[in-house]
């Protein structure tokens, strides 16, 4: 998907589990979990919150956000470890069964012809 142009379609799941203090030091971590045949793919965000003067303290995760996109060709997603394969089968089942609004996958289309027709997405810019 590098380089790829992208549109984002919504949020599937917030979840917050504990608050972030102004002064926190948060990590982020991405990772596409799906990409499927009709365009769209998902993008897990995990934030945790780490304790820059404790290096050996393990960092307490603070919130979960999974993003929607739709892109034009998203290559498939070939998960690695066991952890990513539950990433992958989670996010696979809630796009079996939720995927997406007929209108939305008009517009969808709609815009990549746009761009389609435009040229890059750099000529935009």
């Amino acid at each position: 998907m590098r380089g790829a142009p992208f549109a984002p379609v919504g949020l599937h799941d917030a979840t917050f589990l504990q608050p972030v203090a102004i002064g926190d030091m948060v990590r982020f971590e991405a990772r596409v979990t799906h990409t499927g045949a009709d365009g769209l793919f998902s993008v897990l965000v995990t934030m945790d919150l780490v304790e820059p003067s404790d290096h050996d303290r393990a960092p307490r995760r603070s919130n979960r956000l999974c993003f929607v996109f739709a892109g034009d060709k998203p290559r498939p997603v070939l998960p690695y470890s066991y952890p990513e394969i539950l990433m992958h089968v989670t996010a696979d089942r809630r796009h079996e069964t939720q995927g997406v609004a007929p209108q939305a996958a008009v517009d969808i289309a709609a815009f990549f012809q746009h761009r389609n027709l435009k040229g890059s997405i750099r000529d935009d810019i």
